[in-house]
């Protein structure tokens, strides 16, 4: 027999609480944003879902930089991080070999 998973909603769904773990998963899955964009938004305009959304959509996400370090995380630490050149990679020419020197 199959037991499915049921996800957990809140009762109240007109205002965004995040006291637990559940909820913060529940509302950042649902307006699909991070979580410290969603602690930004209830600090800035409380928890009313439609406050806390408008001010979401008023307030877009920065941009991650293209320079910015890829860093590779296991449980929370970063193990590696690699600085990315800025733009793109050049492609690198090949030069045809020419001879040097006197023909005889």
């Amino acid at each position: 027999m199959r037991h499915y998973f049921h996800r957990r909603e809140p009762e109240n769904t007109e205002n965004v609480e995040i006291q637990e773990q559940w909820q913060i998963t529940y509302w950042t899955q649902k307006l699909n944003v991070t979580q410290e964009r969603l602690r930004q938004a209830i600090v800035n305009v409380g928890s009313n879902k439609a406050e806390v959304h408008r001010w979401l959509k008023t307030h877009p996400a920065m941009r991650k930089a293209l320079n910015a370090p890829q860093c590779v995380y296991q449980h929370g630490a970063i193990i590696s991080c690699e600085k990315r050149a800025p733009g793109r990679p050049k492609k690198q020419r090949q030069v045809a070999a020419t001879s040097s020197g006197t023909e005889d």
